[in-house]
């Protein structure tokens, strides 16, 4: 009785060492051409062998490209950018405004404070890219019984073009200007003025704005940008569209430009280079 257990558990155990063996085999089989290597290889000798290199395996590269691959590397080094926010002063010769502010007994005009930004790309030592800005500032009074009101709008934007004379990463002074076009526009209420009680007019302008300035750049991704010049514009205020209705000038002489002090926040990224 005990031999012929012994034998059922024998033949038990070789049919599942045939079956394990073909059913693995069979896998084997099926995932050759992924393992590249010969289907009438068996296990044992698939264990010992070496796999084919993979079909798409990576391409080596020429002694051209790669020296291509190596120089595009090294250019980077020199690119950067960055953008940020400011704000500058220009104080304006007000006095041509007097007609329309003073003479109508109401405060004139003080000097401007421009709001708003610029950014752009760096290049070893240049910075170029576009800037844009605003202002608006308004002066205005009870007069009689007659609310009296003047306001100057001022807006622009452009390009600008830069070179920094130092190679630090951490300060650096640099030389630059500005060049865009924008407008000025005046505007007044007031029963003064005319059977409408209101005087509007603005002019196209050119702005060129050449300076100097530095920066100091307190950590890798910011830095503070300080720059000053001389903002060169003129508007000609001889036309018809400067007189109220009334048939009076309300701007005597032509508005032009001043010094100018900038200061603007800056965030990006400044190049390494070697």
């Amino acid at each position: 009785m005990q031999s012929k257990k012994s034998m059922l558990v024998l033949l038990a155990a070789a049919f599942m060492l045939v079956a394990g063996s073909a059913f693995g085999q069979s896998i084997f089989v099926n995932s050759a051409q992924d393992l590249n290597i010969s289907p009438e290889m068996t296990l044992a000798q698939a264990g010992t062998a070496k796999a084919a290199p993979a079909a798409h395996a990576k391409k080596e590269l020429s002694p051209e490209e790669q020296a291509k691959r190596e120089e595009a590397k090294k250019n980077l080094k020199y690119f950067g950018g960055f953008g940020g926010a400011g704000a500058s002063y220009l104080p304006l010769n007000m006095d041509p405004f007097k007609p329309l502010t003073e003479d109508r007994d109401i405060d004139n005009f003080g000097p401007l404070w421009t709001i708003g930004g610029r950014g752009g790309v760096i290049y070893k030592g240049f910075r170029f890219g576009g800037y844009g800005f605003g202002v608006s500032q308004g002066t205005e009074d009870e007069v009689a019984g007659d609310h009296r009101k003047a306001v100057i709008d001022m807006g622009g934007g452009g390009i600008f073009m830069e070179l920094n004379t130092t190679g630090s990463r951490k300060a650096g002074l640099f030389i630059g200007s500005d060049i865009g076009a924008g407008s000025i526009a005046l505007h007044a209420k007031g029963d003064d003025l005319g059977p409408e009680g209101k005087f509007d007019a603005d002019r196209a302008v050119f702005f060129a704005y050449p300076y100097l300035g530095f920066w100091l750049a307190p950590v890798e991704w910011m830095w503070v940008r300080v720059d000053g010049g001389w903002n060169y514009f003129h508007i000609n205020t001889t036309a018809n569209e400067f007189e109220n209705d009334l048939g009076i000038h309300m701007v005597d002489g032509p508005i032009k430009g001043n010094y100018q002090v900038g200061l603007n926040l800056c965030f990006g990224y400044i190049p390494k280079g070697e």
